[in-house]
């Protein structure tokens, strides 16, 4: 959804109440992962590169923006301004640098980067791989016996978001060293390869300064 600017005073208005600033103002903290290219019908609620620059002009038009770092110093002092606001990214995905950058220039706004400096350079991250396995997967269904899952269905989207769900929920408190194994047999067994592109390189890294 796009607001229209002539409803950018009443959200001001709005949030200078909720958070008026000095010793009883109040930091919001606007958290990203990812801005994709194009909408993730496995993900559809994932932000795209379009509703991005649309939420970017709203926050601009309604919120202060400011350095995290600014931020915290101001709220530890008690002199935030009005309507103060942070944006952050976690994680350390490519689309960061190539396209949350450009557009974060564009609008004159500030963000703050924690990167994942593990993944860096052709890493990649244990649930995009278990994405990627279920993303690329031809056959109508998945064989997850051997994680007592059973062989879940994956004719339609709906199915594959749930066996998605199902495979993550039980990934997600492995131990590493098992979850990586876990994932690399199930890459050789259906022949996919992990993504190497999804995270940030080092100049992109730097690029972000």
């Amino acid at each position: 959804m796009v607001l229209a600017s002539t409803t950018y005073p009443l959200f001001r208005q709005l949030n200078s109440w909720l958070s008026p600033g000095g010793s009883t103002g109040s930091l919001s903290i606007l958290i990203y992962h990812r801005v994709l290219p194009k909408p993730d019908p496995l993900f559809p609620d994932e932000v795209d590169a379009q509703r991005f620059d649309a939420q970017l002009n709203l926050l601009k038009n309604v919120f202060h923006i400011l350095p995290l770092p600014e931020a915290v110093e101001r709220l530890k002092n008690h002199v935030l301004p009005p309507r103060a606001a942070c944006l952050t990214f976690d994680d350390g995905y490519a689309d960061n640098a190539s396209i949350a950058l450009p557009l974060l220039k564009k609008h004159g706004v500030c963000a703050t980067f924690f990167v994942a400096s593990g993944y860096l350079n052709g890493g990649c991250m244990f649930n995009d791989r278990a994405i990627e396995l279920v993303r690329q997967h031809p056959a109508e269904s998945i064989d997850l016996r051997f994680l007592e899952l059973g062989s879940l269905p994956l004719t339609t989207l709906a199915e594959r978001k749930s066996a998605l769900a199902i495979l993550l929920q039980r990934l997600k408190y492995e131990a590493p060293e098992v979850r990586c194994d876990h994932l690399h047999h199930l890459e050789t067994q259906l022949g996919v390869t992990p993504p190497s592109h999804l995270m940030m390189n080092d100049a992109q890294v730097v690029s972000l300064h």
